[in-house]
């Protein structure tokens, strides 16, 4: 895409937004928008999952993403990779371990 063609997309899709929300309240979220941009690889890897699980019932599968990061060494892509590689079943595999002992102490308790 050429420059003009990113703000004619950023045009109409202000039109459309102005159909709902007024000028003022647009702008405050865009602004919102500029201030949670991610400033680092983890927080952007984060993010990432995050925007994932927000898809269709993953929040009731996956659970909180919190909850992950002993797996994902607190959100480090090249951490994880180091560990795991590309082997996702072995995450899989330490994930679900960790969510079956955790269910069977909650039985426990």
């Amino acid at each position: 895409m050429k420059p003009d063609d990113y703000q004619l997309v950023f045009q109409e899709a202000q039109e459309y937004l102005l159909g709902f929300v007024d000028k003022e309240t647009l702008k405050k979220h865009l602004k919102e928008g500029e201030t949670k941009s991610p400033k680092t690889l983890k927080e952007s890897y984060k993010g990432f999952l995050n925007s994932l699980t927000n898809k269709r019932n993953m929040p009731k599968s996956i659970g909180k993403i919190e909850n992950l990061s002993p797996y994902l060494y607190d959100f480090n892509p090249k951490k994880i990779h180091q560990n795991y590689g590309d082997d996702w079943k072995k995450l899989f595999q330490d994930i679900k371990g960790y969510n079956q002992n955790t269910k069977l102490l909650g039985t426990l308790c």
